[in-house]
């Protein structure tokens, strides 16, 4: 066993270390665990006390003339075991408490987001994060309408997009989608998609915009890609609308 493998058990390095010096040197006091460990004396006691704590050490106290010296010995490696099962009951324990809490945060947080919020998301892994919120909170009644949608963006962009928009028309929900070119590979995946309609309307907008629900989002795909995203049902609604006009005019994918 080395400390790589102690560590992922979750022990800290020190705590790998002294354990595994332990093991060698069978009982010992904390002067030859801290110089085996390669640890300060200053730090092994509060190392010591931790590894106790956790079960995976025992100590005895030997009375030499006046003074008390505590030797320390490491538990039989099988209370590594019972030291998983602490932790997987706390782990229980934490979600337990966490799905009694997720509905009061989230009631909270929609509660804020009924006044006004602007996020920025920044990077691919940022859009990512938006819209895995989006899926969350749309439901089959919430359309998805996007307006100034293009094809010259990184490929990334592009199956990503194609990806999360089929999960999205899984969930039932329809989806408008306007380009400002045609004909692509992105193009004619997006019209595949079912409960999706594209439209073509040249030149319409510098910036990829999308609206559902209350959330308008701007995305951007040059060298600082991201998306801000503002919640607010006016500001949604008025998006809405000019992407409504802008839809009566586009040139629809049959």
């Amino acid at each position: 066993m080395d400390l790589k493998e102690l560590k992922y058990l979750g022990l800290t390095e020190g705590e790998a270390k002294v354990y595994l010096s332990l093991m060698d040197l069978g009982l010992a006091t904390k002067g030859p665990i801290a110089t085996k460990a390669k640890v300060s004396e200053s730090k092994v006691y509060e190392i010591l006390d931790r590894l106790k704590e956790k079960g995976l050490l025992s100590f005895v106290s030997k009375k030499k003339g006046v003074r008390i010296i505590t030797h320390y010995k490491a538990a039989n490696p099988v209370m590594l075991k019972e030291f998983l099962n602490k932790k997987r009951e706390e782990i229980n324990k934490e979600e337990e408490i966490l799905k009694k809490l997720l509905p009061i945060l989230q009631s909270q947080q929609k509660e804020k987001e009924k006044e006004y919020s602007a996020v920025i998301y920044e990077g691919f892994k940022g859009i990512q994060t938006n819209n895995l919120e989006v899926l969350e909170m749309i439901s089959e009644n919430d359309e998805w309408v996007a307006m100034g949608t293009r094809s010259n963006k990184s490929e990334e962009f592009n199956i990503f997009w194609v990806n999360w928009l089929r999960q999205r028309a899984e969930k039932g929900g329809k989806a408008r989608i306007l380009f400002v070119d045609q004909g692509t590979w992105y193009y004619k995946q997006l019209a595949r998609l079912k409960n999706t309609q594209v439209g073509y309307l040249k030149g319409i907008a510098p910036a990829s915009v999308a609206v559902t629900k209350n959330r308008v989002m701007i995305f951007s795909y040059g060298d600082s890609s991201g998306c801000l995203a503002v919640t607010n049902q006016g500001v949604a609604d008025s998006f809405r609308g000019f992407f409504e006009s802008l839809w009566k005019l586009a040139e629809k994918k049959q």
